[in-house]
């Protein structure tokens, strides 16, 4: 999938998010917060988000039960973390894309819902910033409406019906 990536100037570029690979992974250097190689499984629910051959961050969304799937790991790369990062706006990007899957591959009641499971310093900031809403304990969710903000401002995409 085409997106946009920008820089910290406010810069527009294409960037991609494709199906990442064992290669990908073992192509990552050890500055990486989460070990890539431990996560990662040949299960196709690992992206990438590239620009230029570079992975500026990665997602793995893994299957739950047989109906829903859970955004497991999201990471920007260690170029892109911080305020001093190269480009801004990599973990949006890769949210959005989550919720996208839901409602690509959830089934039954769970269509659009993305759920996760938070480290508790992060909680406000992801109901700041995504809207996600706290279920239970550490358990969040972005709901399909909000979702939907998401894929549209991020990915700029309406799969509204």
């Amino acid at each position: 999938m085409k997106v946009s990536i920008i820089d910290i100037k406010g810069n527009e570029f294409d960037a991609f998010i494709e199906q990442a690979s064992k290669k990908d992974i073992k192509s990552l250097g050890s500055k990486w917060q989460f070990d890539w190689s431990k996560i990662y499984e040949d299960d196709q629910l690992t992206f990438k988000l590239v620009k230029d051959k570079e992975i500026q961050g990665l997602l793995k969304l893994e299957w739950e039960n047989e109906e829903y799937v859970i955004m497991k790991n999201v990471e920007v790369s260690p170029a892109n973390f911080g305020s001093q990062g190269k480009f801004s706006n990599v973990a949006e990007l890769l949210i959005a894309f989550a919720c996208y899957q839901t409602f690509a591959i959830n089934k039954n009641g769970y269509i659009g819902y993305l759920a996760f499971t938070s480290k508790g310093n992060l909680i406000d900031h992801y109901q700041e910033k995504y809207g996600a809403e706290l279920i239970f304990r550490e358990r969040m969710i972005i709901a399909p409406l909000q979702g939907l903000k998401l894929i549209e401002t991020h990915l700029k995409l309406n799969i509204r019906k």
